[in-house]
């Protein structure tokens, strides 16, 4: 299986390493090709050039801080077309700046982040029939929950504690 692995110049860390060690470990015969994108608006162009260039999928790691959320907004609305165009999956995977916080933290939440994303990509390409035979259950219900806590939730879908918004200069809503 070739993935491509998409990460961003502005993040704040290089996890390629990481990213490298988790798909030997948990993928047999895999071919990580990298590609580091300008900035996040460009992750789906990056996306398809990844593809062009024979890789199965994709995982795009970013590291993401409050002010990338409305870019992040329409990579994802652009990312869809993409997935079409090709007939593959790119799949996010987020490291918010709060799941953080020392620099030297960063490439152990990645690993657990990443871990993740491997395992769902293996069995998204390798065994879909296991995977939609999961849908509606909770068996990827800690996925959820992380991808969830990266754009800033609880993973229930439900406000966590004290992240009610406030109106007329509290904090914002995303």
């Amino acid at each position: 299986m070739k993935i491509g692995f998409l990460d961003c110049i502005m993040n704040a860390a290089d996890v390629y390493s990481v990213a490298s060690k988790v798909a030997s470990e948990r993928i047999a015969s895999v071919e990580l090709t990298r590609l580091t994108s300008p900035d996040v608006l460009k992750i789906p162009a990056s996306a398809k050039k990844l593809f062009q260039g024979g890789a199965d999928v994709v995982i795009a790691f970013l590291t993401a801080v409050e002010e990338d959320h409305e870019a992040l907004m329409l990579v994802y609305e652009k990312i869809i077309d993409v997935e079409i165009e090709y007939g593959k999956f790119v799949f996010f995977c987020l490291v918010g700046e709060d799941e953080w916080k020392r620099r030297e933290d960063l490439p152990a939440v990645a690993e657990e982040k990443l871990t993740a994303i491997v395992d769902l990509v293996a069995k998204t390409v390798q065994a879909p029939a296991e995977l939609s035979q999961a849908i509606g259950t909770d068996a990827y219900a800690a996925f959820a929950q992380m991808t969830a806590a990266a754009l800033g939730g609880g993973g229930t879908g439900e406000p966590a504690a004290g992240d009610e918004p406030e109106f007329g200069g509290g904090r914002p809503l995303f």
